[in-house]
C-alpha cells in the first residue's frame, strides 16, 4: 500500500544485502486510510481516543506524500536498488484463498494500521474516487520505473473494482524519449481500463486530441511487447473503444493478445484482433459479449486470417438488437460429434482452448458453435416462445470466485510477503 510505513519497509527490503538482489516481483495494493468526520462523542476512553487521532495522523501524512509526491520518491529509490526486479504489478482486492501468519494475505502495513487505529483500510471508497485513485497509483508506479531506470518485464494492473482512466496514460512530451527507454525492454503489459466518461467518449473534439490517443501513445513507449492483455469494464463503449485503438504497426513484435470483461460489435472486435494478422499466433477472449454479428462468422475470418497455434475461449455471450436487450444468450462449443439440446448443455460447455492448428481446428465452427439464441430454443419449445422475463446477468465476480484473469495466481505463497513482495530464486 502506498503508505510511508509500507513503501519505508520496501526501501528497507531493497537496501538488505541478501533480500536486495532476490527481489523480482513486486505487488503493490491499493489499500488506503479514508477521511474520519470530526466526531468525536462516542470516543469515552482515552485508547479510543489515541486510536482517533493517530488515523487522523496517518491520514494526513498519506494525504501529505500524495500531494508533495513523496511516495513517488520512496517508490523511485526501492526500484532504484532493486536491481533484478522484473514485475510489477498493482492489486485492488485481497487474496482472501492464501494465508500468512494466520490470516489471509493482505497488504504490507494493513494490519499494522488496523491494530494502531482499530480501522479498516479501504481497498476502495467509491466507483468514482476508485478509478481517480487506482490512475494516479498507475502514474506514481510509472514515472518511478522511468526514474529509476528500471528495466522491466512485466507491468500489470490487476483490478476488480473498475480500472484506469484515460488520464493514467498521459505522459509528458517533453520526457516521452526518456519513458521510452525506461520501457523498451516491456514485454507484457496487462491493463485494466476503466468505464469512466472520460475515457470512453469515442470521437475527437475538433482541434483537441481524442481520449483514446493517450492510451495509443503509451503504446509507442512499449514496442517490444509480445503479450498484451486488455481488460474492459464490460461497458457498451468498448465496441468504439475497439474500433479506434490502433496496435498496429506500433507494436511489430506482440503474439500474444488477451482480451476481456468487454462489449462489442463483430465488425469492431474482428478489425481489433486481425490488425496483428503478421505477428498474432495466440489469441484469448474470455467474458465477452457480442452485440451485433455473430461468432461463428467472427471465429471464422479469425481461422482465415490469422495463423494461430493457440485460441482460448470463455464465457462468450451474443446479444441481438444492441445492448439494451434483456439478459444475453449464452455461447457454448460442441464437442466433436455431439449435439446440444439444452441449454444447461450450452452453459457447461462455454470453455475451449487448443494449441496446435487452430485453422484446422475451427474448420467447421459453424458446428462447432452454438448460441442459445431464439432458433435454439425453437428447437426445444417450438415457435411460441413467450416472452423473456430473465433479467441481467450479474456480472460481478464473488471474493471467493478466482478472477480469469488473475497474473501470477500460481507463485508460491512462500515467496510472496503481503502487499510488498520478493521472489526468491529457484533453488
Amino acid at each position: 500500500m502506498f503508505s510511508r510505513f509500507s513503501l519505508q519497509t520496501l526501501i528497507d527490503i531493497s537496501r538488505h544485502a541478501t533480500l536486495g538482489p532476490r527481489v523480482k516481483r513486486l505487488i503493490i495494493g491499493t489499500d488506503r486510510l479514508i477521511q474520519l468526520h470530526d466526531d468525536r462523542t462516542g470516543l469515552v476512553s482515552d485508547s479510543s481516543r489515541s486510536q482517533w487521532i493517530r488515523h487522523v495522523n496517518l491520514y494526513e501524512d498519506q494525504t501529505h506524500m500524495r500531494r508533495v509526491g513523496t511516495d513517488t520518491l520512496f517508490l523511485t529509490t526501492a526500484l532504484q536498488n532493486l536491481v533484478n526486479l522484473q514485475d510489477v504489478e498493482l492489486r485492488d482486492y485481497h487474496a482472501h484463498g492464501r494465508y500468512r501468519d494466520g490470516t489471509s494475505w493482505k497488504s504490507y502495513g494493513f494490519e499494522t494500521v488496523i491494530k494502531e487505529t482499530g480501522r479498516t483500510p479501504q481497498l476502495v471508497q467509491n466507483q468514482y474516487q476508485t478509478n481517480a485513485d487506482v490512475s494516479r497509483h498507475f502514474t506514481v508506479i510509472v514515472a518511478a520505473i522511468k526514474e529509476a531506470h528500471r528495466h522491466l518485464r512485466t507491468l500489470a494492473t490487476t483490478l476488480r473494482n473498475d480500472g484506469l482512466r484515460n488520464a493514467a496514460f498521459i505522459i509528458p512530451e517533453v520526457q516521452s524519449a526518456s519513458y521510452r527507454e525506461t520501457f523498451m525492454s516491456l514485454e507484457v503489459l496487462m491493463l485494466a481500463l476503466s468505464a469512466s466518461y472520460r475515457y470512453s467518449e469515442p470521437l475527437p473534439v475538433q482541434g483537441k486530441a481524442s481520449p483514446v490517443d493517450a492510451l495509443d501513445k503509451f503504446f509507442t513507449l512499449v514496442p517490444n511487447l509480445i503479450k498484451l492483455r486488455l481488460n474492459f469494464s464490460f461497458c457498451d463503449i468498448t465496441s468504439q473503444r475497439l474500433g479506434s485503438l490502433n496496435l498496429f504497426p506500433t507494436l511489430y513484435r506482440l503474439s500474444q493478445l488477451e482480451l476481456g470483461k468487454a462489449k462489442s460489435s463483430q465488425a469492431n472486435l474482428e478489425k481489433f484482433t486481425t490488425q496483428l494478422s503478421e505477428t498474432l499466433t495466440h489469441l484469448t477472449l474470455m467474458w465477452i459479449t457480442l452485440s451485433e454479428g455473430s461468432w461463428a462468422s467472427l471465429l471464422g475470418n479469425v481461422r482465415d486470417r490469422l495463423s494461430l497455434g493457440f485460441i482460448k475461449l470463455e464465457s462468450l455471450r451474443a446479444k441481438k438488437g444492441g445492448f439494451n436487450t434483456l439478459a444475453p444468450f449464452h455461447v457454448g462449443f460442441q464437442p466433436a460429434g455431439a449435439r446440444f439440446t439444452r441449454i444447461e448443455e450450452v452453459q457447461q460447455h462455454n470453455k475451449l482452448e487448443h494449441a496446435g492448428d487452430v485453422s484446422a481446428y475451427l474448420e467447421n465452427v459453424e458446428d462447432l458453435v452454438v448460441v442459445t439464441d431464439d432458433a435454439f430454443m425453437e428447437t426445444m419449445y417450438g415457435s411460441d416462445l413467450g416472452t423473456d422475463s430473465e433479467g441481467e446477468d450479474d456480472w460481478s465476480e464473488s471474493e471467493d470466485n478466482s478472477d480469469p484473469y488473475d497474473i501470477m495466481a500460481e507463485v508460491r505463497a512462500e515467496e510472496l510477503a503481503a502487499g510488498l513482495t520478493w521472489s526468491e530464486e529457484e533453488d
